[in-house]
Order: structure tokens, then C-alpha cells, then sequence
């Protein structure tokens, strides 16, 4: 508010400077809502039980968004999610799998896939990209093996008692597949 009162007084007093004022203004604007964005990637799930559909949600209309790839939520039933830490770890493993798609897969179509089979919650991310390199490596190259993403993935479905697998989407790209307790 300081700022625009101040471009508004920079209008009539000292014209020169308006540029400069408006320049400062857009900036300031720009920076708060940079920390917005970071405040709310802090913390992207929401205490309530359906607050991993509407952070997977909003990540498939981020995504879509860029005009560059589709991104889509496909949840057919509600899926409610008690426990913030398993449903956190979860929005996790999708927004690494989405950039992981993004960045690597050369994909068109990004689908989130979350539904409940039994006692179990299941998140897929599939894309239809060029897929894993799953080709050994030349000799004399040494390959350090799954990127750290993966990994990390891995890492976070032991904390949920879950287990992910990477593999082949059906329709081309790459599937990663999460199954945990839903409890």
C-alpha cells in the first residue's frame, strides 16, 4: 500500500520517477506472492481429511496451467486421508513424480491417479513420456543408479509403511506406483 501511495504522489510531483516507482511496485508484488507460493509449498496439505485431493488438485491445475503439458487428478471417489504426515509424504512422492515427468520425460499428459482399495490408499503418477532409461551402462561408466528423487521416494514410502514402484505406464511413459495404509 506504502508503495502505491507513493507512485500515486510520484505521478504529480515528480514524473521522472514514476518508471522507477512502478517498477518498485511491480517487483514488491512479485515478491509477495513468491512468498506465498513458498509459505504454502511449506505446508501444501491442509489438516482437514480431504486435504490431499485438493493439494493434488491444485497441483494438476498448476501444472496444466504452463499450457505446456496436461496434468489431471483422476479420483473417482472421495479419499480421505486422517493422518497429515502420510498424506503429506504422499503429495510428496506426486509432486516429485510430475517434475521428475516434466523434467525428464519429454510428457504430454501427466495423470494423478488416488483412490482407497481396502485398507490401503493408492497414488499412481503416470506419464506418456519416453519412459526409464532402463539400458545398463556402457563399460567403464559407472552409474550411481536411481537419481536421488527416487530415492527420496523410496525414503518416504518406509515412513508411511507404503511401498512405491517405478515402472512402464500402459500407455507408454512411466508409472510410479504408491501403496500405503490408509489408516
Amino acid at each position: 500500500m506504502t508503495a502505491n501511495a507513493m507512485l500515486e504522489q510520484l505521478k504529480s510531483t515528480g514524473p521522472l520517477l514514476t518508471a522507477h516507482g512502478e517498477l518498485v511496485a511491480q517487483q514488491l508484488r512479485e515478491a509477495i506472492a513468491e512468498a506465498r507460493s513458498l509459505s504454502h509449498g511449506l505446508a501444501p496439505v491442509s489438516l482437514e481429511a480431504d486435504g490431499l485431493m485438493a493439494a493434488l488438485r491444485e497441483l494438476a491445475t498448476s501444472v496444466s496451467r504452463s499450457g505446456k503439458v496436461r496434468c489431471v487428478l483422476d479420483c473417482p471417489q472421495p479419499v480421505l486421508l486422517p493422518n497429515v504426515e502420510t498424506a503429506t509424504h504422499l503429495f510428496r512422492m506426486a509432486q516429485e513424480a510430475v517434475n521428475n515427468a516434466l523434467k525428464h520425460a519429454s510428457a504430454s499428459e501427466i495423470r494423478i491417479g488416488l483412490e482407497v482399495q481396502g485398507d490401503n490408499v493408492i497414488l499412481e503418477v503416470d506419464d506418456d513420456g519416453v519412459g526409464l532409461d532402463e539400458t545398463p551402462a556402457p563399460p567403464g561408466e559407472n552409474r550411481e543408479g536411481p537419481g536421488l528423487g527416487l530415492r527420496v521416494m523410496r525414503y518416504r514410502a518406509q515412513l508411511i509403511d507404503g511401498q512405491v514402484d517405478f515402472g512402464p505406464a500402459p500407455a507408454g511413459g512411466t508409472r510410479v506406483r504408491c501403496v500405503a495404509p490408509a489408516r
